[in-house]
């Protein structure tokens, strides 16, 4: 009797995961408002990174060239990104939120600070800027 409850109970935790629709995350950035060129608004940034413009699978910094990037989590306002390789020291950068002139850039150098709730703007950035169109 006790295996069968048991067998009942895993297969109806079966059936609810092949009937449950887990939205999938986008596998690269496909929100148009955040593609294209952005201008380096703090001078930090600036002379750092430069100008960068983003494309679906990569951001390209003028200083620092072409960056690959995975998309760890989107919603609706803001990319949390893993990048290929270090550029404001951090390997992981926030993307957003957007507003039509201007977004906001924040590096982060563990996957746990890029994630956290943040109180600001600002949070547990290791590197933190505004881009203009």
């Amino acid at each position: 009797m006790k295996f069968t409850s048991k067998l009942l109970v895993v297969l109806c935790l079966i059936a609810g995961i092949v009937y449950c629709r887990i939205p999938e995350l986008p596998s690269t950035i496909d929100d148009e408002s955040f593609l294209g060129n952005w201008a380096a608004l703090s001078k930090n940034h600036r002379s750092i990174s430069g100008d960068m413009t983003v494309t679906p699978d990569s951001i390209l910094f003028a200083k620092k060239g072409d960056v690959s990037c995975q998309v760890l989590k989107f919603d609706g306002k803001e990319y949390i990104l893993k990048i290929d390789r270090d550029v404001d020291y951090g390997f992981f950068m926030r993307l957003g939120p957007i507003d039509s002139t201007s977004i906001e850039v924040a590096f982060f150098q563990t996957v746990e600070e890029a994630l956290a709730k943040r109180k600001d703007s600002i949070g547990e950035a290791s590197s933190w800027g505004i881009y203009h169109r």
